[in-house]
C-alpha cells in the first residue's frame, strides 16, 4: 500500500479536540491487513474548489464495519 502514496507527505487528524499530523507511512502501517472485519469506506460526497494552482477537495465520506454504520465524516485535502 506505501507504493501508492507519497511517504513524505502527512495527513492531518483531530483526536480529542487536537491536530494530530502523523506521516502517511505511519497511517498506512496502522491500516490492519489480516482483520476479520469487513471494512467499507465510501465516499457520501465530495466537492472540489480550484483557484489557480490552488486546489481544495472536500469529501463526506462513511466507514461501515460488518455491514454496520460506523462512523461518518469528512475530509480535506488540497495542494
Amino acid at each position: 500500500m506505501l507504493s501508492l502514496v507519497l511517504t513524505s507527505g502527512a495527513a492531518t487528524l483531530i483526536r480529542r479536540g487536537a491536530p494530530v499530523r502523523p506521516s502517511l507511512e505511519a497511517v498506512v502501517n496502522r491500516i490492519p491487513v489480516d482483520s476479520k472485519v469487513d471494512v467499507d469506506e465510501q465516499i457520501d460526497d465530495s466537492t472540489v474548489h480550484v483557484d489557480g494552482e490552488l486546489g481544495v477537495a472536500w469529501m463526506l465520506y462513511v466507514v461501515y464495519e460488518d455491514g454496520r454504520l460506523r462512523t461518518r465524516t469528512s475530509s480535506t485535502c488540497g495542494r
